[in-house]
């Protein structure tokens, strides 16, 4: 098979056509990764919307795309972060910064960071250190799915906190739950 260069466009703001025009290998695989193309932006606004939803069955209530003022920095002046959770007494403000990385990008490869997902987690946290008090987590996930282990530390924290709320208002949890809840008590035991 021949290579042939990406074919994804967008519009510009000036209104004009551009193409990606990256080579693409044997398999299409730039396709799932091309920053032109508008793939990679709806699977980032998917990601953020899932984790959010999350969120909000945990209790918090989320904003999307928030300005944190008090991130800011010299090289950062308004800092952007995709979830902002809030609303629970006691509980800490939930600051979280989504990314996607594909494994399969050259930058990944022969060891020079053998996992993407976590590596993006660490170039967030390296983008946003905690602030005024506030800690915003950086959480990945690769183009095919593998989280970083951020993404999944949030996720079960998530879950435990929908677990435990829907224990106290009296909802029984669900089958899957408890079969969950059975595992977790046999694996402490």
């Amino acid at each position: 098979t021949q290579a042939m260069p990406c074919q994804l466009t967008r519009v510009t703001k000036e209104g004009e056509h551009k193409v990606c025009g990256t080579m693409m290998d044997a398999f299409g695989s730039h396709c799932i990764a091309c920053k032109v193309g508008g793939a990679v932006i709806a699977a980032h606004a998917e990601g953020c919307q899932i984790v959010a939803d999350a969120a909000r069955e945990a209790g918090f209530l989320c904003r999307r795309e928030q300005i944190v003022p008090e991130l800011a920095t010299s090289d950062c002046l308004s800092p952007v972060l995709d979830i902002d959770g809030f609303g629970i007494p006691g509980a800490e403000r939930l600051l979280l910064d989504f990314t996607l990385r594909l494994g399969s990008a050259a930058r990944y490869k022969w060891g020079q960071r053998a996992d993407p997902a976590a590596s993006a987690e660490a170039d967030k946290a390296e983008r946003y250190p905690p602030r005024a008090g506030l800690v915003p987590r950086g959480i990945a996930m690769e183009v095919l799915g593998r989280h970083g282990p951020e993404l999944t530390a949030v996720l079960a924290e998530l879950a435990d906190r929908a677990r435990h709320t829907a224990i106290q208002q009296g909802r029984a949890p669900t089958k899957l739950l408890r079969n969950c809840l059975l595992y977790t008590s046999d694996a402490a035991d």
